[in-house]
């Protein structure tokens, strides 16, 4: 087996700045859900919609109701990945 150099990572400014916006967004996200879940919880909306506040989370443990993406439409976001752009063989 040829033996080759490790692998050298670099972190920029960028991915920083980056990661600290996905974050920030993230914990925003978490914090709404944690509102809309403890008013659904307190009776609010629970009976306008009859359904019980765990029913309003999908397969995968996301919040199906609000248009967000999947988790794996952001997991393949996040990696890059386009399945629209392969072509079929």
């Amino acid at each position: 087996m040829i033996r080759r150099p490790p692998t050298r990572l670099e972190l920029k400014l960028d991915d920083i700045g980056e990661y600290e916006q996905l974050k920030k967004e993230a914990e925003a996200r978490r914090a709404r859900d944690r509102r809309a879940n403890a008013f659904a919880s307190s009776g609010g909306g629970e009976a306008a919609t009859g359904e019980s506040p765990g029913d309003a989370t999908g397969q995968d443990g996301e919040a199906s109701s609000g248009g967000g993406k999947t988790r794996s439409e952001m997991v393949h976001e996040r990696i890059g990945f386009d399945p629209a752009s392969r072509k079929p063989t």
